[in-house]
Formats: C-alpha cells, sequence, structure tokens
C-alpha cells in the first residue's frame, strides 16, 4: 500500500474531530451512493451488498460510521441513512422499530425516499403492525413527490388488486410506465412484464425484452432472469444460449432462486455452457433451498431418481417430488407415481 493511500485510509478509518472536511466529504460521498442505490432498487439487500462492498473497498470501520451518523440524527440530510443503518445492523444492533421511527420522521419532512420506505415498512409489518391502507398511503405520497421506486409499488398494487384497491390494469402500466421511465429496476421489470403478458397494453415482445434488459442492466436480480428466459427463448431478441447463461448466473449469484434452477437446468443440459451435472445438483439444490422453488424440487428429484449428477437415491427422489406436489409443482404428483411403477 502506497504512503498516500495509507494515509487516506486511516484518516477515514479515525473520523476525528480535527478532521471535519475529510469526514464530511465521506459522508457526502457515501450519502450520494446510498440514495443514488435507493432511487433505482425495490430489493434493499442490493443496496445492502453494494454499500457493504463500497465500505470494505475503502476500510471504512462500521461502528465508527455509524457513530458520526447518528451524531447528525437531527440533521434531515442523515436521517434516512441512519434509519437504514439501523433496519440492516450496520455498524450497529438491528433494529426494525428505531428503523421505522427514523424513516417516518424523514418522511413527515417531505423526504421522497423515506415515504417510499415506510409504506414498505407498513407493507410487510417491519418495526410497526402490517397496514396495507396505510402503506398506499405512504407510497402515494412518495410517488407524487418523483419516487420512481414508489410508483413500481403502486402499480404492484392496482395489477393484484391489494387493498385499498382494486385490480386495474391500466393504471398499473400507467404507473409501471412511469416507474420504469424514472429509471426504477423494479419497475422497468414489471413494465416488461406488462408488454410479454398485455397487462394494460397489448403484447409486444420487442419491448418486453427492451425493458427487461434495461432492468437488467441496472443490476436487479428479477429482471436480469427475465431477460435471460427471453434470450434463451428468443422473445424480442435474437435468442442467444451463451448471454443467457450469463444473465441467468449473474439472477443466481444474486439469490434469485428463479434464476438459480434455469441455471441449473443450463449446466444439465449443457446449454450455453458446457456441461456439467455435479454443478446442475448443486444450483438446483439453491433453488429449493432459497426459494423453495417447485420446478428446483422437480429437478432435483428427477437427478436422485435418475443419479444425475448426484449418487442414486429412490427414497430422495420420492421426498422431492412430494415437496414439488405440496408446492403445486403439476408434475410433482405424476414423478411419484413414476418412480413407485418402477419399484
Amino acid at each position: 500500500m502506497s504512503e498516500q493511500r495509507f494515509e487516506r485510509t486511516v484518516r477515514l478509518n479515525r473520523m476525528s474531530d480535527g478532521e471535519t472536511q475529510s469526514t464530511s466529504s465521506f459522508l457526502h460521498t457515501i450519502l450520494n451512493l446510498y440514495r443514488d442505490l435507493n432511487n433505482r432498487y425495490e430489493i434493499d439487500t442490493v443496496v445492502v451488498s453494494t454499500i457493504n462492498q463500497w465500505l470494505k473497498n475503502h476500510n471504512i470501520d462500521r461502528k465508527r460510521l455509524f457513530d458520526v451518523v447518528y451524531e447528525r440524527r437531527n440533521d434531515p440530510l442523515y436521517i434516512l441513512f441512519l434509519a437504514f443503518l439501523y433496519q440492516w445492523g450496520i455498524g450497529c444492533n438491528v433494529d426494525p422499530k428505531k428503523a421505522f421511527h427514523y424513516n417516518m420522521v424523514a418522511a413527515q419532512n417531505g423526504d421522497p425516499q423515506a415515504q417510499n420506505q415506510v409504506g414498505a415498512f407498513f407493507y410487510i409489518g417491519l418495526g410497526t403492525n402490517r397496514d396495507p391502507v396505510n402503506s398506499f398511503y405512504w407510497f402515494e405520497k412518495a410517488a407524487s413527490n418523483g419516487c420512481a421506486t414508489a410508483a413500481s409499488w403502486l402499480g404492484s398494487f392496482y395489477q393484484e388488486g391489494i387493498v385499498p384497491c382494486k385490480i386495474d390494469s391500466n393504471k398499473a402500466f400507467q404507473l409501471f410506465t412511469q416507474s420504469a421511465e424514472g429509471g426504477d429496476a423494479s419497475g422497468q421489470a414489471n413494465l416488461g412484464q406488462c408488454y410479454k403478458d398485455g397487462i394494460g397494453t397489448s403484447v409486444d415482445e420487442t419491448k418486453a425484452a427492451y425493458w427487461y434488459k434495461k432492468s437488467a442492466e441496472s443490476g436487479w436480480p428479477p429482471g436480469q432472469f427475465w431477460f435471460g428466459t427471453c434470450l434463451f427463448g428468443g422473445l424480442g431478441v435474437k435468442k442467444n444460449l451463451k448471454e443467457a447463461f450469463f444473465w441467468f448466473q449473474k439472477a443466481a449469484n444474486e439469490g434469485d432462486d428463479r434464476g438459480q434452477n434455469w441455471l441449473g437446468y443450463l449446466y444439465q443440459h449443457g446449454k450455453g455452457v458446457r456441461q456439467d451435472k455435479i454443478k446442475s445438483v448443486y444450483w438446483y439444490r439453491k433453488s429449493a433451498t432459497v426459494g423453495r422453488n417447485p420446478s428446483a424440487l422437480h429437478n432435483l428429484a428427477y437427478c436422485y431418481r435418475f443419479g444425475s449428477g448426484i449418487v442414486k437415491d429412490t427414497h430422495e427422489s420420492i421426498r422431492y417430488y412430494y415437496l414439488a406436489n405440496k408446492s403445486r409443482h403439476k408434475a410433482g404428483y405424476e414423478g411419484i407415481s413414476q418412480v413407485f411403477m418402477a419399484i
């Protein structure tokens, strides 16, 4: 490590009172990073992993970071970020109630991102009682104040008919469009779905692939999964199995259970990648464990049944077919029957 880089690292780690200019510059950088990520992603784990990686790359002490932000808890600029630290236990213990409290303070001060967070907390029931009506209220306020992520949430309310909304596909399409054009990765993927399935608009596979790609390139795992399916099946784009493998792998590595299942399928059948049945079992198992993915459970049952990438085991095969059937996979019961017939 060069002397100059060492001095910079020590300065950031200490964040002493005599170095307020350096501290201010560092906080400005991480706050901008957080707000940019928060503007583009509905899935908090993407934001958390990026922030944690940034702190690691810059050798930042998390406890000291929390202390510096907490000292500024009455400054509107830092309240939302303090809520984020409490929510994920960065430099402190995880505390959903304090996270909700500081999000609410920032939301009442008119911060659109905080209003979106309060909407999410009410929807999930994190740090407060679950309340879809209050959730909708705060998402609506956030969206009207320009929060693209909140517009995506509202679109889902109208698409699925979540209380207090009734199903309105046209309204959902309008909100997903607003979100997507505002740069939100979840809104882009949702708009892609609208064009793929004809929700509030006519089917347009080219536009579906376009918006899935935008979402994928923004780093959102569901968008990466869906763009992978476009490339695999030639939906709105030229079929390209190697590219499909690339995007399924990205989604899988970020924890998307559908991407993990598809990655297992590609490894099992050697599509877009060299065949590797051991890796296929690894990814099927990840998908079945992470998301209880019905297709992954069925695929694992098949692997155990025929000894594909794993030692043949009839009992395990039946167990996974049963779990797939319990998860409403249409071929689960059929698989159980076939195994018993072969015994």
